[in-house]
């Protein structure tokens, strides 16, 4: 969050007086610029879909695609029993994610953001408003939260559940990655065309589910834009191989351009995250990787989960995507302000999804 503030002098022992900064006849006018959370990657794998248990675990199938026939059988002897395909069912609890502030009398009395210098409000004025901005400010940090858990999960197969008092992992055994290990895209001699040929019909052999989207780190992106075997594909225009059409699209992916014979669109992502550990911004898809994916109406059974939350002085199980929670404190004069989420991403189908390492590694 960025704070561009004016400020404004009024005097001293030369004739200037500095104001103070937060009191409500101190300053003309402060912008808030805030970097609101892109939701691409939630769209695209999952429609919007939600799911919400009134339960602190929820049940997960998870299904491996088969291709079994029915058997030719003698009419005499009749049918053939079938067995039917399986599935294994997992019982995960979604992770809480828990953002909290407190509300003081004297954040109350004090200047807001864009509040002018001869202000008006009173504290109560000031208190809703504090309110509904600090709410506001949760519910984004969330779906930045999500939109991570999104991407790790698309990028890496599982999720890791890290924080403070919390060690865990979420893993649907994903077993489709594809890892070049000679000819990179960046490579004279590399193919990026046939090795997404290559995991795009694997995946369809490995889930039954057809990739729709390409969706491409910025270095894996460059070498795919820069090969010789990419361009050459590009210069057929009648053949219609490889359309590139960049354009911006809602947000914050950019869209690229199609590969009509694979049914293949292709995005770039520039969308970061500040990491947990490092404190750096980082890239929600990783340089040197490419994520086949299908979009949400491929993927009917992808959805993300959000398990229940028990307040325990109302004995009562809350089912929702977000469960605000506000308290008092006389003692301290504060007021807490605090949502509860517990979402979980979860592509049943467990290789329906192909994750592609395209660069050599450094």
């Amino acid at each position: 969050m960025l704070w561009a503030v004016a400020m404004r002098c009024l005097g001293n022992e030369r004739g200037e007086i500095s104001i103070g900064l937060f009191d409500p006849i101190s300053m003309g006018r402060a912008i808030e610029v805030a970097i609101k959370p892109k939701t691409f990657l939630q769209q695209l794998m999952f429609g919007g879909r939600a799911q919400t248990f009134p339960t602190d675990k929820v049940l997960i199938d998870i299904v491996k695609g088969g291709r079994r026939m029915a058997p030719f059988v003698n009419p005499i002897i009749g049918g053939k029993v079938m067995q039917a395909d399986g599935f294994r069912t997992d019982e995960f609890a979604p992770p809480y994610i828990w953002p909290k502030d407190v509300i003081t009398g004297l954040r109350l009395t004090q200047r807001m953001p864009g509040e002018p210098i001869q202000s008006s409000r009173t504290p109560e004025d000031r208190h809703a408003a504090e309110e509904a901005r600090t709410i506001n400010a949760f519910i984004d940090y969330i779906s930045r939260r999500v939109e991570w858990m999104c991407a790790s999960l698309a990028t890496t197969g599982t999720i890791q559940l890290l924080g403070e008092g919390l060690e865990a992992e979420f893993d649907p055994g994903l077993t489709n990655v594809v890892t070049l290990t000679d000819l990179y895209w960046a490579d004279a001699d590399g193919d990026p065309i046939a090795d997404l040929q290559a995991a795009v019909l694997q995946t369809i052999q490995m889930s039954g589910i057809t990739p729709t989207d390409a969706v491409m780190g910025l270095g894996a992106l460059n070498a795919f834009l820069s090969n010789s075997a990419v361009q050459a594909m590009m210069d057929k225009q009648r053949a219609a191989i490889v359309q590139i059409d960049p354009a911006n699209r809602p947000n914050g992916a950019l869209f690229v351009g199609t590969i009509p014979m694979l049914g293949l669109n292709i995005w770039c992502y520039p969308e970061w995250y500040r990491d947990d550990t490092s404190g750096l911004d980082t890239p929600m898809i990783p340089d040197a990787v490419c994520v086949l994916l299908p979009n949400a109406t491929q993927n009917p059974g992808a959805s993300i989960l959000y398990g229940g939350f028990y307040e325990v002085d109302e004995h009562q199980w809350y089912e929702q995507q977000f469960h605000p929670r506000m308290y008092y404190n006389k003692e301290k004069n504060i007021q807490g302000v605090e949502i509860v989420s517990r979402p979980l991403p979860v592509m049943p189908i467990t290789d329906s999804w192909c994750i592609m390492h395209v660069l050599a590694a450094e």
